[in-house]
């Protein structure tokens, strides 16, 4: 047994956790399968080897910041580096009033955009984000990776509509 004591504090994230708890460790055993890379993943992956840096705003340990591209030519986005999330996700010109005080992408500026053909949704702790799903070239620093599957929200919980981070 392991016991943790954790003081979890945050404003960028609005969140705020104060207590301990014990927990049994165990092994667990997960089977995994190799998926196919996307292409763009081999540069970002040659660039990040060859050293390529992103700097990121650090916020009491607990949430990370940067600034990402999306689109050609580049809109950018203050993101928070969110490794829980299965999607990445910006707001759009779609979004309704959630959205208002965050930096939105405009697809009809972007020359290298592919419009997707489905919504999908993700729920957090702190609320839920709806969107479009969509493909655009992203960069992250000096690393760019073509024709990235990217989240387009439309509405945003409360939580967001004041958050730090545009996505």
């Amino acid at each position: 047994q392991v016991s943790v004591d954790f003081l979890f504090w945050t404003d960028a994230c609005n969140m705020r956790v104060l207590g301990s708890f014990v927990v049994a460790v165990t092994a667990v055993t997960i089977p995994l399968r190799r998926l196919p890379r996307p292409s763009g993943w081999v540069n970002a992956i040659i660039a990040a080897q060859q050293g390529e840096t992103q700097e990121m705003v650090n916020d009491h340990n607990m949430c990370f910041f940067g600034t990402i591209s999306v689109g050609t030519p580049a809109q950018n986005f203050t993101v928070l580096f969110d490794t829980g999330s299965e999607m990445f996700w910006i707001p759009s010109t779609k979004c309704d009033n959630s959205c208002r005080f965050h930096r939105k992408f405009d697809p009809t500026k972007s020359s290298s955009f592919t419009p997707g053909h489905s919504r999908a949704h993700l729920s957090y702790g702190t609320g839920r984000v709806e969107f479009d799903v969509a493909r655009d070239d992203f960069s992250i620093g000096n690393i760019r990776v073509p024709n990235q599957t990217v989240g387009l929200a439309s509405k945003t919980d409360n939580h967001f509509a004041t958050s730090t981070f545009d996505g």
